[in-house]
């Protein structure tokens, strides 16, 4: 700063420059403009110094350049997650077939793996809609507390010996906008993402605490309100200001090869965020880590869990009468026509909304099984034009990505099915809707 202010008297010229600053209170950026004053003979005899503090103004700059990138990482994740799903439809379709007219119990475990792998691929596909914020979730007040204090045996197994866990958790914890078992799936996440920055052991601690509508410093995604927080720490390896900057992208991981999908700390994040929430990182090599995960406070106590019976899985009745499959997609198409017409269903297929507009004319069918994200015309056109050629008509929205759907998309009765889906599970809601009154 010195050299700034020589420059100032030697030339004689107003400069302004960008200072950074470490202080007691922290790193501070300021912008200072230095002003020669000049005496009677011309000379320079003071220097007026002005300083604007930069340091929120950075900061807010920072927080949004990352919101936006995290949006279009979240755009494009979802986008792959729903043509990820459509695949996944034909792949576990065409085993489950394939499986029905197998002879020789010896291919059968071909099968088996191939169905195995695909499923896997349905978890990964539901970890990329959660990042993306795209899930179907029944957000509603959740007593945090009570969620953690029942997982103590679950993390306990799941870290191993090598881990201790301790709890902080605040008695007078406000309930928290969320849904119990995303929560469940959030907290062992960030348990298990811990005990892998521990390879020789340490100390996780998770504690809760209420945010306050006026407490300072939260992460400038959040609107004003009050926030329940949870906060998972532990005592590993930390991460580097560069790896720390990266740390909730999908699919970023510094383990090794096969070690880690990535999706861990990204699934957390979206989670959060599709609750109204968020997540913050704080890192230090060689001490440790802290997720912070802000939730929205309820505005209402959280209801008392019911336990309900397991349901058996009956077993599909035959079927009866003419059903419309609708999809742009051949292979998708043909896979739901496949488990329809071994169920003895009656089934006509159209690639289009004008194609099944057509079909629609010639006669009545009992159940029409729609694709929601068609070109040219959508889902919800169509049905909108069936039933003026068909009142009462029963549909199905078939979708990869349910969380996309208007929020009026199932206003007229209509049921919904999301892919990848099983014979069992089609069967099922056809039957289902076809008997509603």
């Amino acid at each position: 700063m010195l050299a700034q202010y020589r420059r100032a008297i030697e030339t004689g010229e107003p400069i302004d420059f960008e200072f950074n600053g470490r202080y007691a209170i922290g790193d501070v950026i300021r912008q200072i403009f230095v002003v020669p004053l000049r005496g009677l003979d011309g000379r320079v005899e003071q220097l007026l110094v002005t300083g604007i503090d930069l340091t929120e103004k950075r900061r807010m700059e920072t927080a949004l350049r990352e919101a936006q990138k995290m949006e279009a990482i979240g755009q494009l994740t979802g986008g792959v997650a729903h043509d990820f799903n459509n695949l996944l439809t034909v792949v576990l379709g065409n085993l489950e077939l394939l499986d029905a007219r197998l002879t020789q119990d010896s291919l059968r475990r071909y099968v088996i793996a191939a169905v195995a792998a695909a499923q896997r691929g349905g978890q990964l596909t539901q970890q990329l809609l959660a990042y993306a914020r795209r899930q179907r979730l029944t957000p509603q007040p959740v007593d945090v507390n009570a969620t953690i204090a029942a997982m103590g045996e679950l993390l306990q197994r799941s870290l191993g010996g090598l881990v201790q866990v301790e709890t902080q958790l605040a008695p007078d914890l406000w309930p928290a906008v969320s849904d119990p078992t995303q929560l469940e799936l959030l907290i062992l996440n960030l348990a298990i993402n811990a005990r892998d920055a521990m390879p020789g052991g340490g100390r996780l601690v998770i504690a809760t605490r209420n945010v306050p509508p006026d407490e300072t410093g939260l992460p400038p995604e959040l609107t004003p309100g009050a926030y329940t927080l949870v906060t998972v720490t532990d005592s590993g390896t930390g991460m580097p200001p560069e790896i720390l900057e990266r740390a909730l992208e999908p699919f970023f991981t510094t383990k090794e090869p096969g070690k880690g999908s990535g999706l861990g700390l990204a699934q957390v994040y979206g989670l959060t965020r599709q609750f109204g929430g968020t997540v913050r990182l704080a890192s230090t090599p060689g001490t440790g880590t802290t997720v912070e995960v802000f939730l929205p406070r309820a505005g209402a106590r959280p209801a008392e869990p019911t336990k309900t019976a397991p349901r058996s899985q009956p077993t599909p009745r035959p079927g009866a009468g003419r059903v419309l499959v609708v999809d742009d997609d051949h292979p998708v198409r043909a896979v739901a026509a496949g488990f329809l017409a071994e169920a003895g269903f009656s089934v006509v297929e159209a690639g289009s909304g004008a194609e099944a507009l057509a079909i629609l004319k010639d006669g009545p069918v009992a159940l029409a099984l729609i694709d929601f994200a068609m070109p040219i015309m959508s889902g919800a056109e169509l049905v909108r034009l069936a039933r003026a050629l068909q009142p009462g008509l029963r549909v199905i929205f078939v979708t990869g990505n349910a969380e996309s759907l208007p929020t009026d998309a199932l206003a007229n009765g209509e049921s919904l099915l999301t892919k990848p889906y099983s014979k069992a599970e089609l069967l099922h809601l056809v039957h289902d809707t076809i008997g509603k009154v």
